[in-house]
This record gives C-alpha cells, sequence and structure tokens, in this order.
C-alpha cells in the first residue's frame, strides 16, 4: 500500500486513547470476538472520539450548522473509510482537505440550509411601509383703519323788507332802500332780518382689528405585510438527489488516490 486510508488513520488514533486491546485486554482474556473492543464497532456507532479524530482532519473547520456538520463529516468519513489518501503525508493531506472544504463550505451551507426551499419553489415578500407627517399652519391678519372727517360751514344771511306808502305826492318820503330812516310817510312798515352762521363738525374713528390663527396636525402611519408561497412539485425533488454526491466527487478527485 502506498499511502495509508482513513480506517488506518483513525485506527492509529484510537490506539494512542487506549483503545488497543482488539484481541486480548488487560487482564489477558480473549476478546477478539467480543464487538465491545473491536475498533471497526467503535468506528461504526461514530462516537465523540471518532468525531474528535474527523474534526481534526478537517483542521476543525465547521459548517455554519453544528448538526449539518456534524452529518456532512460523518457522512464524508464513511464515504471514503477504505480510499487511500493521495498524499505522502497525513499533514498533506489535511492541508489539501482543509483548503477543499473552504472553497466548498458556503456552496455546502447553502445546500443544507435552503435545499429545501429550492425544492418547494419557496418565495417570501416581506413588505414594510412607515409613514411620517407633521403639518404646521400659522397665519396671522391685521387690520388698522383710522377715519377723520370734519366739516365746516360759515354764512350770512341779511334779509330786508322794506314798504312804504304816500298818498300826498309832497310828502316827503325815502326812497333809498340803503337808507332805513324814512321820515315821512302815510305807511310805512319796515322788517330786517340779520343771521351770522358758523359751524364746525369732526367725526373720527380709529380702529384696529387683528388675528392669528395657528393650525398644526401631526399622523403617523407603518404598515407591514409577509406573504410565502410554496410550489410543491416532483421533478425539483428528483434533481436535487445527487447534489451532496456531486460534492463528495469533488473531494473524491483532490484528496484520494484515483484507480
Amino acid at each position: 500500500m502506498t499511502t495509508t486510508t482513513l480506517y488506518k488513520i483513525v485506527q492509529s488514533e484510537l490506539y494512542k486513547l487506549g483503545h488497543d486491546h482488539e484481541i486480548v485486554d488487560k487482564e489477558g482474556n480473549l476478546v477478539f470476538f467480543d464487538n465491545e473492543f473491536q475498533v471497526m464497532s467503535k468506528i461504526m456507532s461514530y462516537d465523540t472520539d471518532i468525531e474528535t479524530i474527523v474534526d481534526r482532519l478537517f483542521n476543525h473547520m465547521k459548517l455554519n450548522n453544528t448538526i449539518h456538520d456534524q452529518h456532512f463529516k460523518k457522512t464524508f468519513f464513511f464515504r471514503f473509510i477504505n480510499r487511500e489518501i493521495n498524499r505522502q503525508t497525513i499533514e498533506s493531506f489535511m492541508l489539501e482537505l482543509t483548503a477543499t472544504f473552504l472553497q466548498s463550505q458556503d456552496y455546502i451551507n447553502r445546500v443544507y440550509t435552503d435545499m429545501e426551499k429550492y425544492i418547494l419553489g419557496y418565495s417570501e415578500t416581506n413588505e414594510d411601509s412607515k409613514q411620517d407627517s407633521n403639518d404646521l399652519k400659522n397665519s396671522t391678519s391685521k387690520n388698522n383703519s383710522n377715519n377723520i372727517s370734519e366739516t365746516t360751514s360759515k354764512g350770512n344771511t341779511t334779509t330786508d323788507n322794506r314798504q312804504a306808502r304816500s298818498d300826498l305826492p309832497q310828502s316827503n318820503i325815502n326812497l333809498d332802500v340803503n337808507n332805513t330812516v324814512m321820515r315821512s310817510a302815510n305807511e310805512n312798515d319796515i322788517s330786517r332780518n340779520k343771521q351770522n352762521n358758523s359751524q364746525t363738525n369732526t367725526d373720527e374713528q380709529t380702529s384696529s382689528n387683528e388675528t392669528e390663527n395657528k393650525d398644526q396636525s401631526e399622523s403617523h402611519s407603518s404598515g407591514e405585510s409577509n406573504s410565502i408561497s410554496k410550489t410543491y412539485q416532483l421533478d425539483q425533488l428528483f434533481k436535487t438527489n445527487n447534489v451532496l454526491e456531486r460534492i463528495m466527487n469533488e473531494f473524491d478527485k483532490k484528496c484520494f488516490m484515483q484507480f
């Protein structure tokens, strides 16, 4: 055998841990036919010791989910347990295994996490809306008015009425209307009315009007909607049948001997 296998590597590590009594135990009893002492029985159980050894081969690199990580490494181990590594030393094999795992780590995580979504045609829509409004209205109106009115009236009125009557021509009659003295007449009626009028009226009106209106409104609205749809198609399930096998084939080509 040019190189070793995973089985030999794990067997050697178990011997280091003290599980080296496959034929005769410490008391000298024959235990060859007792499965409790057989390495293969311990390997098939994939207990804590085996899991720790496989983790060490992967340089303690892990997938995001612990359950997915355990399933993948367990599948890898049983898939290649009897295959010869393509490196002369275990350390070189670990480097190649770690590099291959890192290259496919994100893809493997998606296969385990999102495979159900791809099979069911899963789609999810989430809408979140938020609206805030703050309206402030401020109006001020001011009106001032000052009205002044003044009326002045002045007047003089003079009325003279004179009536003189004389029967005899030789009588001395004053016919000057501007002369209010009549010396002789049979009949003499004189009336005079004189009036002086002066009037001043002042009217002043002052008004002031001021109005202020203030209107403020505030509103908040938010909404969220979530919709999920699934489509069950059998052919999509068939397409994912060998997804994990394709990943293992990549590890096979890069880490193990090809015949």
